[in-house]
């Protein structure tokens, strides 16, 4: 604001007229009479200053009307008459200023917030757990960003540790001596016949599990079979 300079003989103190106004919800037509009104009353009591209260142009609750009375900044046309006043007196009025509400709301919610489900999409697309999110800023959307880099880097390690395991396995499968065996639960080898080829250290072992397990243990080797195994 542009300091005016103190009349004539004046002691260079600014005097400020406050208006208190009730300002027509939502209706700008119906309040820039009432502004002007106030402002020429201020002016012809000598004030340097006037000011309104907060949103007095639209009112205060405007919930859905927002959209309705917000003005840009490049067309004051609704408000021309007060800015003209404006020359011949300091104003403080309030009203909605669409651009600069959808330019702060873009910038700073709406394209992080695109550009955070866009990362997050990509990630899943290429399944690269080892990316992250970008994070930025110390707010409530950048606090998201790294919950969800945290959850990745987590699942990044899950991952890690699985192929590590698996790894492991196939390392002892292929270098294992022992047989493996696997059985589906509830699969009971009380009575069943099993059979084995060739009775070498392994088989024997095996012949005496299946007889200890009361199976009937069939046998075939290339010598006799030793008549302590428990097989025919």
């Amino acid at each position: 604001m542009r300091r005016r300079r103190p009349k004539n003989g004046s002691s260079g103190r600014l005097r400020i007229a406050l208006a208190q106004v009730e300002p027509v919800l939502g209706d700008l037509a119906a309040n820039l009479p009432m502004h002007l009104a106030w402002t020429r009353k201020a002016i012809a009591g000598g004030a340097d200053m006037v000011i309104f209260p907060e949103l007095s142009l639209t009112g205060y609750l405007l919930q859905d009307l927002v959209s309705e009375v917000a003005i840009t900044l490049t067309d004051t046309g609704p408000i021309g008459p007060l800015l003209n006043m404006s020359r011949r007196i300091a104003m403080v009025v309030g009203l909605v200023f669409g651009l600069v509400t959808m330019f702060l709301l873009e910038r700073l919610v709406l394209s992080r917030l695109i550009r955070l489900g866009k990362d997050v999409a990509d990630i899943g697309a290429h399944g690269d757990l080892a990316a992250r999110v970008k994070s930025d800023g110390n707010d409530e959307l950048s606090q998201l960003s790294d919950m969800i880099n945290r959850m990745l880097a987590n699942l990044e390690r899950v991952q890690q540790e699985r192929r590590r395991d698996e790894e492991r396995y196939r390392a002892y499968i292929a270098h294992s001596t022992e047989g493996i065996w696997r059985c589906e639960p509830g699969f009971e080898l009380e009575g069943r016949r099993l059979g084995l080829v060739g009775l070498g250290g392994i088989g024997r072992a095996l012949a005496r599990i299946g007889a200890a397990l009361d199976c009937e243990v069939v046998g075939w080797n290339r010598s006799a079979v030793p008549p302590d195994l428990p097989c025919r």
